[in-house]
């Protein structure tokens, strides 16, 4: 009897708790409703916000395939498939994900651009896209300092960049070394080695190039054409003088 009437009381308390959240919510329904609602909106701001996000995300990546199958295609780099590169850079510096690749590309495209590009014959252009390669990989560098491997990449293509540059003596070999020098000191597990096989023959690969100044060849001075004498009849020979006759 007792165990029943506890029963009961407690189905008699679970009654009253139920029916006071019912009062409750009759009270303040309308609070109620809006913070339904106000939960539903944030959700639903959430996904559309995570949803444009991976949008914008797969467009870039699409981008960057794009612009790597042109380049591919294209016997030269053409200045408008590096402004391309270039834009995609600057979009994606702040993410994490692409933002490094996409700076390497700009870089990659820039340097490759420079060795298409005749020193002798066109050097203005060459050096033009060096130095844009340079400030891709340095950009890249000190853009991603606490990310060890973009940074030792970026230092691979800088050095090489620096490397071309000092032939056509617009470096030092020096800060080449010196790049190659940071890779190897960090101990990196994919660059350490490379970067250390590079500096051991760096001396050998870049040796200056020298360039002499060209003029156009000076127009050789063709010689009067004979001139042609009309023809003449040649005066007759004087007759032998006749000796007298004895």
């Amino acid at each position: 009897m007792k165990q029943a009437r506890r029963k009961e009381l407690k189905t008699n308390e679970l009654s009253l708790y139920l029916q006071q959240i019912r009062d409750a919510m009759a009270r303040n329904s309308s609070y109620v409703i809006g913070g339904v609602v106000l939960v539903v909106l944030i959700l639903m701001i959430g996904l559309y916000v995570q949803s444009s996000r991976y949008q914008t995300e797969a467009a870039r990546w699409t981008e960057y395939r794009e612009i790597e199958q042109e380049a591919a295609m294209q016997e030269q780099i053409k200045p408008e498939l590096l402004d391309r590169a270039e834009s995609l850079a600057q979009q994606t510096a702040g993410d994490p994900k692409i933002g490094p690749d996409a700076r390497e590309l700009h870089a990659r495209l820039s340097y490759r651009r420079a060795l298409e590009t005749s020193p002798v014959t066109s050097l203005d252009e060459h050096l033009r896209s060096l130095e844009q390669a340079k400030a891709s990989y340095q950009t890249m560098i000190d853009r991603y300092a606490n990310r060890p491997d973009v940074v030792a990449r970026g230092r691979m293509g800088l050095a090489t960049t620096l490397e071309s540059l000092a032939v056509v003596n617009r470096a030092d070999i020096s800060q080449a070394a010196e790049q190659y020098r940071k890779i190897v000191d960090s101990g990196h597990a994919s660059w350490a080695k490379a970067a250390k096989d590079r500096l051991d023959t760096l001396t050998e690969r870049t040796k200056p190039l020298q360039i002499v100044a060209t003029r156009p060849a000076e127009p050789v001075e063709t010689a009067p054409a004979p001139v042609t004498l009309p023809a003449t009849t040649a005066p007759a020979e004087a007759a032998p003088a006749t000796a007298p006759q004895l």
